[in-house]
This record gives C-alpha cells, structure tokens and sequence, in this order.
C-alpha cells in the first residue's frame, strides 16, 4: 500500500512527464473530431443539431454505458435525420461513423436513446405535444444556438439580402 505523500507525489510525475497535458475525453469532444472528419459533407445545420443532441446526452444518466464515441456518432446520424440529410448505412459517411467509434454495434442502440430524449425535451420546451404547424421543427436548436444559427444563415445568403435582414 502506499500513503497519501507516495501517491501525490506519483501523481506529479505522472503530470509533469506528461507537461499537464490531460484530455478528458467527452461526447462533445467526439462530435467535433467526428463532425471534422465528415468535412462538408455535414450541414451546419446538422452539426448544430448534433451538438444540441450531445447536450441533452449531458442530463441524462442512460448514456453512463456507452463511449463518448458511440454517443457522437448516434447523435450525428439522429441529426441528420432530423435536417433531412439522412447519413445511410453503407455510405462512406456511416462508414466514417462506425470507424470512429469504438464500440459500433451499440449505435443503433443508442440512437434509440438519443431519439427519445430529444422527444421528450420537444415535450418539455414546447408545453406538451409538438405541433409541428405551430412550432418549427428546428425551433428548439436555433433557440439554443442563435448566434451560430445565424452566422450559418447568413452564409448562405446573397450579400444584398443578408445585409437587409442582419
């Protein structure tokens, strides 16, 4: 056994060896490189969808399970289901997915999980049932991203037009 000084002072080596360089390794972390790796062929729009799934993984104790990669990559397919550009299986971006992660066989499992936690944050946010003729559907991401939301419309608008509406 050693004592509490043995222990602190291995605890400083290991740190200074490593110069305090220390990752923790999060779902958030996961989406960005994964989000990287996908490069253009992920919409905005869906990144900031997945990142909104991410923090909803964050209050939630069913993600305890499962690899920060695994949780990514199932919020980037639910995203992209969600922003109508669908990541299918097969397809080099599933492909890309199902590499990154390391435990690949549980991503449809919690790509369940994902779905039902954003169906109850709907729930929550909108007072009930979602109604998708009062509400938009994307309402809840843009209220939580609205600068990035923004900047994201504005790229893809004419000059002429951004500069009336911003």
């Amino acid at each position: 056994a050693y004592s509490p000084e043995e222990v602190t002072s291995m605890t400083a080596n290991i740190l200074k060896t490593l110069d305090f360089k220390v990752c923790v390794f999060t779902p958030k972390k996961a989406t960005e490189e994964i989000l990287s790796k996908l490069g253009k062929s992920c919409s905005r729009l869906t990144a900031l969808f997945a990142h909104y799934f991410i923090d909803l993984t964050m209050h939630s104790t069913m993600f305890a399970c499962h690899l920060p990669s695994t949780v990514a990559a199932a919020a980037i397919l639910v995203a992209s289901k969600e922003t109508g550009n669908p990541i299918r299986p097969g397809s080099k971006q599933y492909q890309t997915l199902v590499n990154y992660s390391l435990q690949p066989q549980d991503i449809p499992k919690c790509v369940k999980v994902v779905k039902k936690i954003y169906e109850e944050a709907k729930k929550q946010e909108t007072g009930g049932t979602f109604d998708i003729d009062s509400l938009p559907r994307h309402s809840m991401v843009i209220k939580h991203y609205q600068v990035e939301f923004i900047e994201s419309v504005k790229g893809s608008l004419i000059p002429s037009l951004s500069k009336k509406l911003f």
